[in-house]
């Protein structure tokens, strides 16, 4: 029997039982925060291969890497990747991303999802909100009352977490009556526009190209004048944290058994 399909009938019974653990996920400044840390408390012995592509490469090349682990997939491995690295092996195994989305985020067949508990953790740290009033806490732990807003368009919806594609323009006139809103196709733009402003807002996706576009390694080290507010939320607390505006939002003791509360291993 092919082992993938082995492992994934396992699944739905006791813990899987692993050896391995192939990681593989795109590059950013959470997980570069966050997944040294989470692998560290793997059990001593384990076998740990790890795959990481740089902020902003193309999806069709992951896809091109990926293809090549999961040909076969060797036996007795678990698998932890973000959502990014997922899509390959969702594209691989023929299974449609929506029926992914709908099922259990953390347990789908033997494979994690990074993405999931972090998301997870924050949904805890905002119990019985909205999206939108999550936003909002966020927004304001940033700046209160930003006198010019920047949304820069490029991969906004890649990270909707409940934000509807179509309401920023209501949402942001709604939180900010009295600012300036501005509707930009890149991050290059807005900096030309408001990078010395101490009073200027900036929201854009971490798939935007922050990295690539600006040369500097993270959002950590941010070093203009005018605020930032990266999606996802998980983001973006982790660079408030960083800035020491909130506390820790993240516990890797609390990541660790998110991700890996079905997986045993020897």
């Amino acid at each position: 029997m092919n082992a993938r399909l082995k492992m994934v009938r396992n699944q739905w019974g006791d813990k899987i039982v692993a050896e391995k653990l192939i990681v593989a996920y795109r590059d950013n400044s959470l997980f570069r925060k966050y997944v040294s840390g989470i692998l560290a408390k793997l059990p001593q012995g384990v076998e740990v291969e790890k795959i990481v592509f740089p902020e902003g490469t193309e999806k069709e090349e992951i896809n091109r890497k990926m293809k090549e682990v999961f040909n076969p997939f060797p036996d007795n491995t678990a698998y932890l990747s973000d959502m990014t690295c997922n899509e390959a092996q969702l594209k691989e195994f023929g299974i449609p991303l929506e029926a992914y989305q709908e099922r259990n985020r953390r347990n789908f067949m033997q494979f994690r999802h990074l993405d999931s508990a972090f998301s997870e953790l924050t949904e805890n740290l905002f119990v019985n909100l909205e999206a939108t009033e999550i936003f909002k806490k966020i927004a304001f732990a940033i700046i209160q009352e930003p006198t010019r807003v920047f949304l820069v368009e490029k991969k906004i919806d890649d990270h909707p977490r409940g934000l509807a594609p179509n309401k920023w323009s209501e949402l942001l006139n709604e939180l900010y009556p009295a600012a300036e809103i501005f509707f930009v196709e890149n991050l290059s733009e807005a900096l030309q526009q408001c990078k010395d402003d101490e009073r200027a807002l900036i929201i854009a996706d971490r798939h935007c190209g922050i990295k690539v576009e600006m040369n500097y390694q993270s959002i950590s080290t941010w070093p203009y004048k005018a605020r930032v507010f990266v999606l996802p939320f998980e983001t973006a607390l982790g660079h408030l944290a960083g800035l020491g505006v909130i506390d820790e939002p993240f516990d890797v003791d609390k990541l660790f058994d998110l991700i890996f509360e079905n997986i045993r291993f020897v």
